[in-house]
């Protein structure tokens, strides 16, 4: 018999060493001081594009990693974070880099408010417990303080004082219908939202005549600003242009009027007695530019301190930002939930207004949550009002329940938010408290 030695394939052959890991380094933190749960931004090399081989510490401490490439990493400062210098670790490898400062944060508890209505569908003015209301559904503020609300079902927009005194300001109650003219002649057919602009007129968003209309601050005076009263998608001037169901209007300091449009699924814009389409071209959801983009209901309208316009893209589940120069992104929001924490994987349930604070601040109406959110500047959604278990009803304090709130208005001045209480029959507030 004969025996043969099989050779090895690699037989001879040296492995290569394996490349050796490099340092990490650090060049810079951003920002370098902020409270528990703010988000730090890790600027460097030789991170691990693999999430899970970075770790990152403050003081000691390790905070939850959002997200990392080659050279940044995102991370979470620890509820329990102290003062002290940035370490970051890869694998075996570690770098410690500059001191984050941990701020001390005050703790805000959000109070919520019955601020006018009795809950009871009606119609009544009065005080602000025997107040009725029928569906309100669109809220807004002027510069004195007094909230507008359109109040769908009884066709007229109300005025609520800073003290909670309801009046009428325009419209025939109960009486649906289409007329220009002055108080008591002037006629809406299910207005859904309003805005104010610097001099206190007031625009309406008058759903079921296909028209936005105007409340003349001085005379009271209902004009129409746009529409022919056909549903339609037509841009052109002011008197033949068409909507197909306006949800929302907002004013910017030039003039402009914007304008959620939920049977287009777009954005129009009014200017010099002209309309077009900013942003929008078909149901969907797609970021781009113009009518590149696509939006799908966008319902609640509203412009932050930059001049960007915000929406509330309903059957997006998303918040959208448009530029003045009409490109469109997401802030928040990744398809139907709920989900407090970083804009990037916060969730939303038909999010039906939006509201901006002069600090960067964004509330919203998550109607089909009944919940109320707020994103901090620095991109961290929480939930202000409502219960955390979406139970609808109609309870005040902290916890506190809302029933398909559709609008909200934050008071710069005060903090305040004021929600347009659609099923709660109400008007809403949620007040800030520092504990």
């Amino acid at each position: 018999m004969f025996s043969c030695k099989k050779e090895s394939v690699n037989e001879g052959i040296i492995d290569p060493p394996e490349k050796e890991l490099e340092d990490p380094k650090i060049t810079s933190i951003s920002p370098t001081e902020g409270g528990p749960l703010s988000i730090i931004t890790i600027t460097g090399e030789n991170f691990s594009i693999k999430k899970d081989q970075n770790e990152v510490s403050i003081n000691g401490i390790n905070a939850r990693i959002i997200s990392s490439n080659s050279t940044t990493i995102q991370a979470e400062v620890p509820a329990n974070a102290e003062t002290g210098a940035v370490t970051v670790r890869v694998q075996s490898k570690s770098v410690t880099g500059p001191v984050f400062t941990v701020l001390e944060v005050k703790i805000i508890v959000y109070m919520s408010e019955t601020f006018a209505g009795s809950g009871t569908k009606g119609y009544a003015d009065g005080d602000a417990t025997s107040a009725k209301f029928n569906l309100p559904e669109g809220v807004a503020m002027d510069s004195h303080g007094n909230i507008i609300v359109a109040d769908r079902d009884n066709h007229v927009i109300r005025r609520v004082s800073p003290t909670g005194e309801v009046s009428t300001i325009a419209g025939i109650v109960g009486e649906k219908g289409f007329a220009d003219g002055a108080f008591g002649t002037a006629k809406f057919f299910s207005p859904l939202k309003v805005a104010v602009d610097a001099q206190d007129n007031i625009y309406v968003t008058d759903r079921d005549n296909q028209r936005i209309r105007r409340i003349d601050a001085v005379t009271g005076v209902v004009s129409t600003v746009a529409g022919d009263g056909t549903k339609g998608s037509k841009d052109g001037s002011a008197a033949e242009a068409q909507f197909s169901n306006p949800i929302d209007v907002v004013v910017a300091t030039d003039g402009s009027i914007y304008v959620t449009e939920s049977g287009n699924h777009r954005i129009r814009k009014i200017s010099n007695g002209v309309v077009s389409t900013f942003a929008g071209s078909s149901a969907g959801y797609k970021d781009g530019t113009g009518t590149e983009a696509q939006l799908n209901d966008p319902s609640g309208i509203a412009i932050d301190k930059d001049g960007n316009i915000l929406v509330a893209d309903r059957r997006s589940h998303r918040i959208r930002k448009i530029t003045p120069a009409g490109v469109v992104t997401t802030i928040a929001g990744s398809g139907a939930g709920y989900v407090d924490g970083p804009s990037e994987s916060a969730k939303f349930s038909h999010p039906w207004g939006v509201s901006a604070g002069k600090d960067g601040a964004i509330y919203v109406a998550d109607a089909g949550n009944n919940v109320i959110r707020m994103m901090s500047p620095d991109g961290i959604w929480t939930t202000i009002g409502g219960d955390s278990g979406r139970v609808a009803g109609h309870e005040d304090g902290n916890p506190s329940k809302y029933n398909y709130p559709t609008d909200l208005v934050v008071d710069n001045k005060t903090g305040n938010v004021y929600i347009a209480g659609y099923n709660n029959e109400a008007i809403r507030r949620i007040v800030p408290t520092e504990k």
